[in-house]
């Protein structure tokens, strides 16, 4: 079960917003690169028939099982989980781990990891995920098993809104103040951006205020700018990408 969300989106309810294509830097290099502007940024690529075949339970014997397991593990479905690993001979879990933190199923993780080599540097990679994903069960999983890259987790956690997971990372050590303003800016989580806004230098809150343009999020590009942010990433004043902002803006 998913839990720790504490935090919801804001609603882009405005009559004009001008946002630029930015393009964003690559936040923690352990972390594979990702589109910014994809909200599925750590799930597997859309149409990949192994996959989706692990995702319905259509699993066969096949040169792409770790594919299918991956698949089966997103699901959360543990019978899929245990048809999958029939057909699949290899240790190498690195992907169905990030499956699985990405689906928030803690008791098929500790399957999967069991089945693996246990190597603790596939779960560090999956850390980001497990943020993304928001159960608390995997990212305790993950701790008691050596994972370390805080950062990545609490940058997964701002975005999607994870309070209670941002706390936790926040208590291991994690000091990517920026990179996690900047994601709680892009995901909408105003909650959140407070908990780092008066963290950040202006060069963060510049930053920060290009993941509020790209989320389109105009109640945290105020907040920026409040801050005192005072460009873009582009160069550009913050009044040049400013916003006509709703009339009870929700907080």
């Amino acid at each position: 079960m998913v839990v720790g969300r504490g935090d919801e989106p804001i609603g882009p309810d405005v009559a004009e917003i001008v946002a630029p294509t930015i393009l964003t830097r690559d936040y923690d290099p352990s972390v594979r690169p990702t589109k910014p502007e994809s909200k599925a940024f750590y799930d597997w690529p859309p149409g990949d028939a192994a996959y989706e075949a692990g995702l319905s339970g259509n699993i066969t014997q096949s040169s792409h099982s770790w594919a299918q397991l991956a698949g089966a593990c997103r699901s959360g479905n543990m019978e899929f989980v245990q048809l999958a690993l029939t057909h699949c001979g290899s240790s190498n879990m690195s992907r169905p781990i990030e499956a699985c933190a990405l689906g928030g199923h803690p008791e098929i993780l500790k399957v999967i990891w069991e089945r693996s080599d246990k190597n603790v540097k596939d779960l560090d990679w999956a850390m980001r995920c497990a943020g993304w994903g928001g159960s608390i069960g995997v990212v305790e999983f993950m701790l008691q098993h050596g994972a370390t890259n805080y950062d990545g987790c609490m940058f997964g956690a701002s975005e999607n809104g994870y309070v209670d997971i941002v706390n936790i990372m926040l208590q291991r050590g994690s000091i990517d103040f920026d990179s996690a303003l900047f994601a709680a800016c892009r995901g909408g989580r105003m909650r959140i951006a407070k908990m780092f806004v008066g963290r950040c230098d202006q060069g963060e809150l510049n930053f920060a205020f290009a993941g509020a343009c790209t989320g389109k999020q105009p109640e945290l590009m105020k907040l920026m700018a409040d801050h005192g942010a005072i460009s873009c990433l582009c160069g550009k004043p913050v009044e040049k990408h400013y916003i006509v902002l709703p009339k009870t803006p929700s907080i």
